[in-house]
């Protein structure tokens, strides 16, 4: 039932996503050029920034990566992280600490549309997370993100 409810937040933090990347491409003038995704190659960095982060336990700081790139309001990604955190903390041990991450698969999906699929290494059992950026006009932004431990729901 928790796992439902975190990938239900999740959910609910991406749902206005695609709006939100078609306004936030139009005020560029007011963007911090820093954060920026104007390639598929800026957006891989990006992510692995916050893998980085995941993988050294800073869940704050990742979520903070994920606030200034993506297209779903800050207080929805705030919401996601309080629960992620949550969930986290409930299963630590089954997981035990972090202690790395690997890149599973880049996909092309259009386009528009670009995936990341990463495990987070950890003592025991990995996590899996799924970044999905969209292209509006000229800039990437992060359109959804999920984590979670069932590795059978890796993308085929």
């Amino acid at each position: 039932m928790k796992k439902f409810l975190i990938m239900f937040l999740i959910f609910l933090a991406t749902a206005n996503a695609q709006n939100s990347a078609l306004k936030n491409d139009t005020n560029s003038s007011s963007d911090k050029t820093a954060n920026e995704m104007k390639t598929v190659k800026d957006v891989q960095k990006k992510s692995e920034k916050i893998m980085k982060k995941l993988a050294e336990g800073n869940y704050k700081e990742a979520f903070e990566i994920i606030k200034e790139i993506s297209a779903v309001p800050k207080d929805e990604i705030e919401m996601a992280f309080v629960a992620s955190k949550k969930q986290l903390s409930a299963y630590g041990s089954r997981y035990g600490e972090p202690i790395g991450f690997e890149m599973v698969k880049h996909k092309k999906l259009s386009p528009s549309l670009v995936m990341y699929e990463y495990i987070q290494k950890r003592e025991k059992h990995p996590l899996v997370w799924q970044f999905i950026f969209y292209k509006a006009k000229k800039r990437w932004k992060l359109n959804e993100f999920r984590w979670f431990d069932k590795l059978l729901q890796i993308e085929q």
